[in-house]
């Protein structure tokens, strides 16, 4: 990896920020501490992993508890057993036992430490402590003849390897059983990390069913003709076609966003509640001038908490919990006969349905792209509406878009795997899906992604549904005959007609909610 230290931190502190609800790493956390495990394999350094999420949960100045227990000793001769303090290689101050410290190499501070406090060698006390320490550190003696009277026959010699037993075995020295429990530790949860990073390379080899394989967005008319000619023309409205002054605007604003996010963070407070709906470029998809109004918790979603008991329930998760059923929806559309396509679209052409954007979670996002704007999972295709209206994936879309508003030379093309369907049937369907697998949905809550408990209550799509439904013949036809098809003459007349129904109708509906 060739960058720096300061640029490799920055690295994994941005990319663990992504992968949190809130974008605001929390080292107590364990679900977080999961996830900063996950980004140190898939970056090549699961060899720091434990020891930095280790360091992360202990308390200043102190040591892990098997440490701590290893340091009791066990020795025999109580001056082995004996606490002492020194200077380690940096200089800093530590504490061990002597009988500890007199295993470590000859040059080593707390060895020589350990050595000031013996007596004298050829001592009676020091071939006693040697004697505790398995003979490690005691003087070599002259080999005495055979017979004891001298002469030249030498005796035997002793087996090295049975001389030096005792020095490694368990029973016989505590501190090499602690150490031995260690390294079968150690190795235990290296060969745990091989397989996380195995897992992790075939996360991130593309599927076969799932690979992107996008058509050029102008041939997209030709595959599906009732497609909004709007949303897939190729061109994009930044910078050119938005007011300079607005555009500016929009920036500052996401801005001030992501500082006041960053200061909370810095104060260890809650990220900020900031729907970036109310960041918007009138006129503009920048961000929810034109967007269906439908809260985040009625908006179907394909990763997620599964319900208990659900179909989705005895499907893997991940670390954080989630369950994906995004190939199982696909293999829904075949089944139903619905079909898709994929290709790239400039983000700003794509329309918001919902009403909420959690601003901490997007400037989170923004932050990674400004990091790495091929981010594999931000830039992942998200699903859309012949219409141009998102259906999922609302929060990596805003990412991109603030990314394209601030980086105009050097926008990201949003990846979108587009249903032909519009909005209005495409929404229901995608929520009947969500509910049938068991995914709850996921409340607009910069600092809990909790799901949202069931309710009886019928969702506000629904009630736009039962109001459509209650339309006359003729206002039907703009969708059922394909009177409304994008450039027909009977789309542009009756436009402002259909605008001033909308508008009847969202009075009407908020005069009903409000009464519930």
């Amino acid at each position: 990896m060739n960058m720096n230290l300061s640029e490799l931190i920055n690295e994994i502190l941005s990319e663990w920020a992504y992968r949190v609800e809130d974008g605001m790493p929390n080292p107590k956390n364990p679900t977080h501490l999961k996830e900063l495990g996950i980004v140190l394999s898939e970056m090549g350094l699961s060899h720091i992993k434990n020891a930095l999420v280790e360091n992360l949960l202990m308390e200043k100045g102190k040591t892990p508890e098997k440490v701590v227990e290893a340091e009791k000793g066990n020795f025999s001769n109580p001056a082995l057993n004996k606490s002492i303090k020194y200077k380690n290689t940096k200089g800093e101050d530590a504490e061990g036992l002597v009988g500890n410290l007199l295993r470590l190499p000859a040059d080593h501070p707390g060895r020589q430490a350990a050595e000031r406090t013996l007596p004298a060698d050829g001592t009676p006390e020091r071939d006693a402590i040697n004697k505790d320490l398995g003979g490690e550190g005691q003087p070599k003696k002259p080999e005495e003849p055979k017979d004891g009277k001298g002469g030249d026959e030498k005796a035997p010699k002793e087996d090295p390897i049975k001389k030096a037993a005792p020095m490694y075995d368990p029973k016989a020295d505590p501190a090499m059983a602690a150490r031995l429990d260690k390294e079968k530790e150690t190795q235990a949860q290296l060969a745990k990390d091989a397989e996380a990073d195995k897992e992790a390379e075939k996360g991130e080899q593309p599927k076969e069913d799932g690979e992107f394989k996008p058509i050029d967005v102008k041939d997209v008319a030709k595959e599906m003709p009732q497609a909004d000619t709007d949303t897939f023309s190729g061109g994009s409205d930044i910078p050119d076609a938005i007011d300079p002054k607005e555009l500016e605007q929009f920036n500052t604003d996401i801005n001030k966003v992501a500082q006041q996010v960053a200061d909370a963070k810095a104060k260890g407070e809650p990220a900020p509640n900031i729907n970036l709906c109310d960041v918007t470029v009138p006129g503009t998809n920048l961000y929810c001038d034109d967007n269906l109004g439908i809260p985040r918790d009625e908006m179907p979603q394909f990763k997620g908490k599964a319900e208990p008991g659900s179909k989705a329930a005895s499907m893997d998760s991940d670390a954080g919990g989630e369950v994906d059923t995004e190939p199982v929806f696909r293999e829904m559309l075949k089944q139903k006969g619905i079909k898709t396509l994929q290709t790239q679209v400039p983000a700003d052409k794509l329309k918001a349905t919902q009403k909420d954007l959690v601003g901490a979670k997007v400037v989170g996002m923004m932050g990674a792209l400004e990091k790495d704007p091929n981010h594999p999972k931000i830039t992942a295709p998200i699903y859309v509406s012949r219409d141009g209206y998102v259906i999922d994936g609302h929060h990596r879309w805003a990412a991109v878009v603030a990314y394209n508003a601030q980086n105009p030379d050097k926008q990201i093309q949003m990846k979108t795997t587009v249903l032909d369907q519009d909005i209005k049937d495409a929404i229901p369907m995608a929520n009947k899906f969500a509910e049938d697998m068991g995914i709850a949905a996921k409340k607009a809550d910069a600092n809990k992604e909790t799901p949202s408990a069931p309710t009886s209550a019928p969702k506000l799509t629904d009630k736009v549904k039962q109001k459509i439904e209650n339309w006359t013949k003729e206002e039907k036809a703009f969708f059922e005959r394909n009177e409304g098809a994008p450039g027909s003459e009977m789309r542009r007349s009756l436009g402002q007609a259909l605008k001033d129904k909308q508008l009847e109708l969202g009075k009407q509906l908020r005069k009903e909610l409000n009464t519930k």
